[in-house]
């Protein structure tokens, strides 16, 4: 059985990986942080169309629109309380962020793992069986994978490979 995903949860993925790869990539150049905090500002007030705050050195980024907000904060370093009990805690590897959203319909939460082992997929997946979770697993050769899950309004994703990888808990209010 194949799986859906919701294009609400590809909206929500990918604009705030692309936010987090802006951010690990210009953070890396400490010496032009400020000119390029200012032009990656402008980029994502352009693109969408709302203000941003962003602030490099405390690792930090928000957007307000009429949709609601979305903030990256890279000192987060453990699973964010905010996720409901419901969805088990990601335990393998080390949270290196997270990007926050709550927008009108949706809650959600996009983490990003470092340090993964190579089974993280299929640990992950055991788990969101046990919690009720109906879910799918696609592993990608010895070395990663992916896991998408639903249960009730939750959907969860995680993507691994190499190391790296990153998980999305959404909550939809609406159902």
């Amino acid at each position: 059985m194949v799986m859906r995903i919701p294009s609400r949860i590809c909206q929500v993925v990918i604009f705030p990986v692309f936010l987090v790869s802006c951010l690990i990539l210009v953070s890396c150049r400490s010496g032009a942080e400020k000119a390029s905090e200012k032009a990656i500002e402008k980029a994502l007030e352009q693109q969408s169309g709302e203000p941003v705050d962003l602030d490099l050195e405390k690792q930090t980024a928000e957007i307000t629109t009429g949709e609601g907000t979305i903030r990256f904060d890279g000192t987060i370093k453990s699973w964010p309380k905010e996720i409901p009990d419901d969805v088990p805690e990601f335990k393998k590897g080390r949270i290196e962020g997270c990007t926050f959203q709550n927008l009108v319909e949706t809650q959600s939460w996009t983490i990003v793992l470092k340090e993964l082992p190579e089974d993280a997929a299929s640990a992950y997946h055991k788990e969101l069986k046990a919690r009720g979770f109906e879910s799918q697993i696609i592993t990608i050769g010895e070395k990663g994978g992916t896991v998408t899950a639903e249960k009730g309004n939750f959907s969860v994703a995680f993507m691994g490979g190499e190391g790296n990888g990153s998980l999305s808990v959404v909550v939809n209010k609406k159902q």
